[in-house]
């Protein structure tokens, strides 16, 4: 198989999973690629709008978006998927043209597998459907686009998985599993997929702050464990995102809640927390803090790329205030250290002079010696008084 490419511009790609975190970004950056996309996705009502503002992204960049609002585990489904995906190709003048398939479904059982009571462990449905839609889904999905010429000699297929595949967290067995298969299926379709043309791989992009990553019990130690193996302590942060923390650092309220929108940034935050880096969709926002003290709002402007420290402080009326501290301009200069390095500032500082701690062993060293001779004093005026 030759090495050689050729240019996005015209092609389809199909996205499992393309409404929220990896499918999403990756959409929309195919699109800007020109790239043409179909996205299959489950969602219910209230998060339709936001499949709304990405196929909206995509059409800006003068692209088509084709999505589908459908389990993509089901067989049915997916049949009724690809039979519209042939229909819309054909129209278009240009069948055979999904040069990428992204698998980014996440959607399982996040139970132990050993309990005391019975009921509370994982069942066979349970991590039958796990592995199903997790896992196996790519298999089937992958066998259909080639048999029906949907993708050919050149076509890419992709599928993200985590360290998770080979690691342990409790009540993540049944997903580690999944993507343990994930990672087989991928080998075993490069194999066979090689003659056509048609090569497949799995991303690890690490621990990312998606929907999919909070839903897991103790996502937020995982994150932490995370930012304190990174180098530049921080998460994978989904491009044209906005990474955003919270201090909480009013005197006057134990615990406080901070909001952007519908998204939570920091609740029931205690005195001296600090919220991980987490990331925020560009724009004007008015952000809210709440707490026993009062409330307050902010409005906050964030650009795509930048890192920003919301500080909770005590207000001069008496309630809160936020103070929004952008510690980057860029995503290439992460913030180093935590709260106690001057919240989050990106450079670090001149090294502080060793003349003051030296004054102070000196003092120390000097009360010693001071001690020493009162001590020999005392003990010699007491065997005189003998």
């Amino acid at each position: 198989m030759g090495t050689e490419t050729r240019p996005l511009e015209g092609d389809w790609a199909l996205i499992l999973g393309a409404s929220s975190g990896f499918g999403e970004a990756t959409a929309i950056e195919l699109a800007s690629l020109g790239m043409h996309i179909f996205g299959v996705h489950l969602d219910r009502k209230g998060t339709l709008q936001n499949v709304e503002r990405i196929t909206g992204q995509i059409r800006a960049a003068g692209r088509e978006a084709v999505f589908f609002n459908a389990n993509a585990a089901d067989a049915e489904k997916r049949q009724e998927i690809l039979n519209e995906m042939e229909t819309h190709l054909k129209a278009t003048g240009r069948p055979g043209m999904v040069r990428v398939l992204l698998h980014s479904l996440a959607f399982g059982t996040l139970k132990p597998l050993i309990t005391k009571a019975p009921a509370d462990a994982i069942n066979k449905p349970q991590l039958e459907m796990t592995l199903d839609v997790m896992a196996n889904s790519l298999v089937y999905w992958v066998q259909d686009v080639v048999a029906r010429q949907l993708m050919g000699h050149g076509g890419r297929v992709f599928a993200m998985t985590s360290a998770g595949g080979a690691r342990v967290w409790q009540t993540y067995g049944a997903v580690s599993a999944a993507k343990a298969a994930l990672e087989s299926h991928i080998r075993q379709l490069t194999l066979e997929l090689a003659p056509l043309g048609i090569t497949a791989n799995t991303i690890m992009a690490g621990v990312t702050d998606t929907p999919a990553l909070r839903k897991i019990p103790g996502s937020d130690e995982m994150k932490t464990m995370a930012q304190a193996r990174n180098p530049g302590h921080r998460l994978t942060t989904p491009k044209g995102k906005s990474l955003v923390r919270v201090i909480q650092a009013s005197l006057r309220d134990h615990q406080v809640t901070v909001t952007a929108g519908r998204q939570v940034l920091a609740q029931h935050l205690a005195f001296g927390d600090v919220t991980g880096y987490g990331p925020a969709r560009p724009g004007d926002w008015m952000v809210h803090v709440s707490g026993a003290a009062g409330m307050a709002s902010q409005s906050v402007k964030l650009s795509a790329g930048t890192i920003h420290t919301l500080v909770v402080l005590d207000g001069a009326s008496g309630g809160l205030m936020l103070d929004n501290l952008e510690d980057a301009a860029g995503s290439a200069i992460p913030p180093q250290g935590g709260a106690s390095t001057g919240l989050g500032g990106t450079a670090p500082g001149p090294a502080p002079s060793p003349a003051p701690w030296a004054a102070a062993v000196a003092a120390g060293l000097a009360c010693c010696a001071a001690a020493a001779y009162w001590l020999r004093r005392v003990r010699h005026q007491a065997r005189h008084a003998r």
